[in-house]
């Protein structure tokens, strides 16, 4: 965006004409991406690809700085045996090491002392399929089924695959004991009728898999000689697949801010990295926000969501909520553009979230208030319920950022 009415999505570029310069979506499958990004950086001159297994940092206890890694060499690279216990293990020393170990990561305590916390988890199903032809109602689309009391994800992944993942809000249902299929039987229910027997199928093949959402608050706690980025400096709920675009962002952002860097110059890098903390916070602040408050809008009150109102009220308005953040999409124009442009990371700003985030739940306050509404007390009672359920979602995420 180039203005304030492109921030909202009006007057944005034409993205009907081939020929235009307007930004454009693309799907890709994450690991083969991974792949392509390692093979491009093997191709630079100055860049020496070591593979292994980092076990720790090499800090100097003293002044607290960050010296290095400590790493194992990859079981390709050296004489080990089978459980790797001959591995050698390498000291490799450097002005700035930078953490980009994703989800999983053991070495952000350095500066993050933030714990993740859990939101729910996902259960991933691959549905097979003749080449292009996927069993869903609009090809070449992603869908989100909005189902309860949490949504279902379905994408295409490859020619022949298509990817669910069901969303798990409560505790995970036991795989051993038939629990698990038994759930996903279940919200099979609220798939589309095209896709349901062809899901049902790959449910009965048992090629089920999990995995955790899970959130992190991000922390501008500075360390000399060492940096976080992506994933293991913060996380969001993967409801939109935010955390490629942050981590890529980040990676822009710290690569601009260190490219005219003397490394070994400490107050430089202090001021560097200082800098790229907070110039990151406008895109990862929106993303993380945005994924966060569609899952809970997307979702019903459940008991395993802490501070959360599971009376029928409660239910109510969030489903209210749900439909008018439909409807609002469904408009078009603005009210398309502005949220498409906050969720590909086009429009890195906080403020222009929380703008269309009260502009969804008014859109939903109308509907008690006209054509005779007014008139009605009960109805404001309503209204404050949907008000209320808006501020719960949004402030509190808002803050953390």
């Amino acid at each position: 965006p180039e203005n304030i009415f492109e921030l909202f999505g009006k007057n944005f570029k034409d993205i009907e004409n081939e020929k235009s310069s307007a930004p454009r979506g693309r799907s890709f499958h994450n690991g083969k991406f991974v792949e392509r990004l390692r093979q491009a950086a093997k191709l630079e001159p100055n860049i020496e690809i070591i593979e292994g297994t980092v076990v720790s940092l090499l800090e100097d206890k003293i002044i607290g700085k960050v010296e290095g890694v400590s790493y194992k060499e990859s079981a390709n690279n050296s004489l080990s045996n089978s459980n790797g216990s001959t591995r050698k293990k390498i000291d490799l020393n450097a002005p700035l090491t930078i953490i980009a170990d994703g989800i999983w990561s053991g070495l952000r305590k350095c500066t993050n002392k933030n714990k993740p916390f859990l939101i729910s988890n996902f259960v991933g199903v691959i549905v097979e399929h003749l080449s292009m032809e996927a069993p869903v109602p609009y090809r070449n689309f992603g869908h989100v089924v909005l189902s309860q009391p949490s949504p279902i994800l379905i994408y295409q992944i490859s020619p022949t695959e298509t990817r669910v993942l069901v969303d798990v809000a409560g505790k995970m249902p036991n795989s051993s004991n038939g629990e698990l299929r038994e759930f996903l039987e279940r919200q099979s229910n609220f798939l589309p009728e095209v896709f349901r027997g062809p899901f049902l199928e790959a449910v009965k093949k048992g090629e089920v898999k999990s995995m955790p959402n899970r959130a992190l608050k991000s922390s501008a706690e500075i360390k000399q000689g060492v940096v976080l980025i992506g994933d293991a400096l913060n996380m969001r709920h993967p409801l939109t697949g935010g955390g490629m675009t942050v981590a890529l962002k980040d990676v822009v952002l710290l690569s601009e801010l260190l490219s005219d860097k003397d490394f070994n110059d400490l107050k430089e890098m202090n001021i560097a990295v200082a800098t790229f903390h907070r110039k990151r916070v406008p895109h990862s602040a929106t993303i993380n926000v945005l994924a966060n408050a569609l899952y809970y809008v997307f979702s019903l009150p459940t008991k395993c969501l802490e501070t959360t109102d599971t009376s029928d009220e409660a239910i109510k308005a969030r489903e209210n909520l749900q439909d008018s953040c439909f409807e609002y999409l469904s408009i078009g124009g603005v009210f398309s553009a502005g949220p498409i442009g906050l969720l590909s990371g086009l429009t890195p700003s906080p403020s222009i979230l929380a703008i269309h985030f009260f502009m969804v739940a008014l859109y939903g306050v109308r509907t008690h208030l006209f054509p005779f509404g007014f008139f009605r007390p009960s109805n404001y009672i309503k209204i404050y319920r949907i008000l209320l359920v808006a501020c719960g979602i949004i402030m509190p995420l808002l803050e953390m950022e």
